[in-house]
């Protein structure tokens, strides 16, 4: 994918996440670089719940299962997120640990 058309990617699926829906087409164009692509194999976690984060995720291509830890410690799925799916944004803004485990169930390249 050339840089263009991958910031044109990018800029497709940020402009419909809720928390960023409010940037301008400027802005969003000045954002699209700062994300990076990286893949996951199988089983590869992706995020883990309770560890501090500070970045979101924008599925490209791929699978991801998310889950949560319920009291008995018992994995209890929360749902599975496709191409296009974002996750992790709100780590952006309210600097807790994450509240789930993200863990690729098929190859998946993130940005």
């Amino acid at each position: 994918m050339m840089k263009n058309e991958r910031n044109e990617k990018i800029i497709d699926i940020i402009r419909d996440i809720p928390t960023l829906a409010g940037l301008s087409d400027d802005e969003l164009e000045l954002i699209a670089p700062l994300f990076s692509e990286k893949t996951f194999r199988v089983g590869d976690f992706i995020i883990v719940e309770e560890t501090q984060g500070n970045t979101m995720y924008i599925i490209n291509r791929g699978t991801v299962l998310v889950t949560k830890s319920d009291r008995t410690g018992e994995q209890v799925t929360l749902g599975v997120l496709r191409d296009g799916a974002f996750f992790g944004e709100l780590s952006l803004f309210d600097y807790l640990p994450r509240s789930a485990t993200v863990t690729a169930i098929e190859e998946t390249s993130i940005f």
